[in-house]
């Protein structure tokens, strides 16, 4: 039940938006561009058509868009910096960083690179990470790794920060236009498909009307 409330709740939300935001818009240029170029005896009928041919797009898009929001697989964003040739730092999904290399380091919260030393915390214990002949240390205490000892505690800068200074490497996300492609695609297939049957369905009413009226004004001239 959660689910089904959560798809209804998100389906509206996004429907209400584009309702509002595009909707009017689209409206006015279809409205413009009928009474410019339909002939004079289609132009109610094509007025109906595409301005209602818009409504059910935008259900249909939100609809598909929702779909794949909640069903569909979400696509990696991948974030990379270069610590080294050898040495990477990564994030998968905004999940904990970790150095990738000869040595992997899983849920690094912490980094500093100095000289030739690589050195954080990572899992409730310090690391210490040679980059010359690439040995590994751990321990809890950060003053019993083998380094320098002006290198304090005070040299580390978390993940994050270190990230946003050295993301020098490409990194990717999803990009909208994937998001949205697959659910632009249907929805334009499926409403212009729906334009032709409802075309012909409000022609057929109104060749009825039109008959009705007539029939109506030949009674009318005989009395």
């Amino acid at each position: 039940m959660q689910i089904i409330a959560f798809f209804f709740i998100s389906w509206a939300t996004i429907f209400i938006l584009l309702v509002t935001t595009f909707l009017p818009i689209a409206c006015a240029i279809i409205t413009i561009l009928t009474f410019a170029f339909s002939e004079k005896s289609h132009r109610l009928r094509n007025f109906i058509t595409y301005n209602v041919s818009a409504i059910i797009f935008m259900v249909l898009f939100s609809l598909f868009y929702t779909c794949g929001m909640i069903l569909g697989e979400k696509e990696s964003s991948y974030r990379f910096a270069q610590i080294t040739p050898e040495y990477n730092i990564i994030s998968v999904d905004y999940k904990p960083f970790k150095i990738e290399g000869k040595h992997n380091i899983d849920y690094v919260d912490s980094i500093a690179v100095a000289d030739s030393f690589l050195f954080g915390h990572s899992c409730d214990r310090y690391f210490y990470l040679s980059l010359q002949n690439d040995s590994l240390q751990y321990d809890s205490v950060f003053s019993n790794l083998n380094l320098p000892e002006h290198y304090t505690q005070e040299d580390l800068m978390d993940a994050e920060s270190y990230y946003s200074k050295n993301n020098t490497a490409e990194s990717s996300s999803p990009s909208r236009w994937k998001q949205i492609r697959i659910p632009l695609l249907l929805s334009t297939i499926i409403t212009f498909i729906l334009s032709f049957l409802l075309k012909a369905f409000i022609g057929k009413i109104e060749n009825i009307v039109r008959g009705i009226i007539k029939l109506f004004k030949g009674r009318k001239g005989n009395n």
